[in-house]
């Protein structure tokens, strides 16, 4: 057989099925194609064909018509082809409307992927469960409008994914910096794209990690260095000493103090000034502290 001919049958809608589903395992990948575009090809053949061939299955009518056959026909299709058709924009109306009155397993399943489509995401934010929106919240394709739908969520988990998203735009953030879960709170005071009121903001959270992550954030202002510089729990200010942005009036204040963990934190900053390094090296040196050992029994 020629090869016109294997395409003539392969694009024919009055090739038999059985000669389709031969076709679609062919070698040759515009034969395959074609059978995928065909509106005879049986469904097993184009489920096959549709993770090769997504655009292709889109265009079949035969696609549309299965669906309005057999509303759970979503079920019928493999996973990996759903998970490769949803990652197109694409993708019908029709089918994502399947998706979003599926169950909330298979919703986790295309939401959790890391390619799944933009408007796919969107729509299953406002159909899936919890623990759907949680998987949207942390999904680096998640449209920011949904982002900021999603930083008011009734679930903790779900907020604190959108704290987690690199994508989150500030003005979630900021929403964000205010609730009364600490972790959520955290995750604000370490996002690059946290604005610098907001880091104001949390330089007064009453949560020592809160405040620690300020102290290392690389937007913090000078000013709230400054501030963080006199907090009263020491774990804060090893941060400031850490710090290379820390100004080296603050620097020389840490190394004439006491604190052996802030000095030696000091030593770590590359900023530190040659002139204080060996003084600071010798006085940690040489002040190196005894452990005394009892004996329990006298």
């Amino acid at each position: 057989m020629t090869p016109d001919s294997l395409f003539d049958l392969a694009s024919s809608p009055n090739t038999p099925p059985e000669q389709l589903l031969e076709l679609a395992t062919h070698t040759d990948a515009k034969i395959r194609q074609l059978v995928a575009a065909n509106f005879s090809t049986p469904p097993q053949a184009l489920w096959a064909l549709g993770e090769e061939f997504p655009e292709q299955l889109f265009a079949n009518h035969r696609l549309r018509l299965l669906l309005l056959e057999e509303p759970n026909l979503i079920y019928w299709i493999p996973l990996s082809t759903l998970i490769r058709l949803f990652e197109f924009e694409t993708v019908p109306d029709y089918l994502k409307q399947a998706l979003m009155q599926a169950d909330s397993m298979l919703q986790g399943d295309i939401a959790s992927q890391p390619q799944t489509a933009a408007s796919v995401l969107e729509g299953l934010a406002l159909h899936g469960d919890e623990w759907v929106r949680e998987a949207i919240a942390h999904h680096k394709n998640t449209p920011i409008n949904t982002l900021l739908q999603l930083a008011a969520d009734p679930v903790m988990q779900v907020r604190e994914g959108v704290a987690r998203n690199p994508n989150s735009p500030a003005s979630a953030l900021q929403q964000l910096a205010s609730d009364p879960h600490q972790q959520i709170r955290w995750a604000v005071a370490r996002h690059e794209q946290t604005s610098v009121a907001t880091l104001l903001q949390l330089a007064c959270d009453p949560d020592i990690d809160v405040r620690i992550a300020i102290a290392n954030h690389p937007h913090t202002p000078i000013s709230t260095l400054l501030q963080l510089a006199t907090d009263p729990e020491g774990e804060v200010k090893r941060a400031i000493a850490l710090n290379p942005r820390t100004p080296i009036s603050i620097l020389e204040q840490f190394a004439n103090e006491g604190d052996r963990a802030i000095q030696q934190a000091l030593l770590n900053n590359r900023n530190l000034p040659d002139r204080l390094i060996e003084p600071l090296a010798r006085k940690l040196e040489n002040s190196i502290p005894i452990t005394i050992q009892f004996d329990p029994y006298p």
